[in-house]
């Protein structure tokens, strides 16, 4: 091997390491990555996905299909800004974005950009059922 290709393959190597090293203190030692939540919805305040569980598949499910439904909406966070769950009390914070963080994205149901199988819960449906209450 010529000097020129010891010198090209060292190089390569050199950079491919310092690649992974960045790659590795990026996502593991400063936990500077996004994730995807499914965080819980209120469909009275906000459109709401709808989701369905069937009790074949979870066993928490209620057996009344009345009750199957669920509200949640899709919540994009750095994973740094989540607050850690206690394990041994099983209590987790609930998740949300916070005014002031700027790389929080709550992710509401929008009947133009829905995919197929998926739902929005309408308001006004849920602002009749206040009403017919009072």
């Amino acid at each position: 091997m010529d000097k020129k290709s010891k010198i090209f393959f060292i190089v390569f190597f050199l950079i491919i390491i310092i690649v992974i090293l960045v790659s590795f203190f990026k996502y593991f030692v400063y936990n500077n990555y996004y994730i995807k939540i499914v965080a819980n919805c209120d469909p009275a305040v906000e459109s709401c996905f709808i989701g369905e569980c069937y009790p074949e598949e979870d066993e928490t499910c209620n057996e009344n299909p009345d009750k199957r439904l669920y509200y949640y909406k899709i919540i994009n966070k750095n994973f740094k800004n989540i607050q850690p769950c206690n394990f041994q009390t099983q209590e987790c914070p609930e998740l949300s974005c916070k005014p002031e963080e700027t790389d929080c994205e709550e992710v509401f149901c929008d009947e133009n950009e829905l995919l197929e199988g998926e739902s929005c819960s309408n308001l006004a449906d849920f602002v009749e059922e206040e009403t017919n209450r009072r």
